[in-house]
C-alpha cells in the first residue's frame, strides 16, 4: 500500500476553528489600523486534526478573530 502525503513548506494554516460555512468558507478578520471587523471568504486546502491550509483569501499578518 501507497500513502501519499502533501508538504507544503510555508503553507499558511489556521486554526479549524478559525474557518466557518463548510459551504463557502469563511474566516473573520479585523482590520488592524480601524479594528473593523469583516468576514472574508477563503479556499481551503488539506486540514488536519490541528489546523486547515488557506490558499487563498488571506495573507500572513492578518488578524484572525476565532469566536
Amino acid at each position: 500500500m501507497t500513502i501519499d502525503t502533501k508538504n507544503a513548506a510555508g503553507a499558511l494554516v489556521v486554526p479549524v476553528e478559525a474557518t466557518r460555512d463548510a459551504a463557502s468558507p469563511m474566516v473573520h478578520l479585523r482590520d488592524a489600523r480601524s479594528g473593523q471587523e469583516r468576514d472574508q471568504p477563503v479556499v481551503l486546502g488539506a486540514t488536519t486534526e490541528d489546523g486547515v491550509e488557506v490558499l487563498n483569501g488571506v495573507q500572513p499578518g492578518d488578524v484572525l478573530v476565532i469566536r
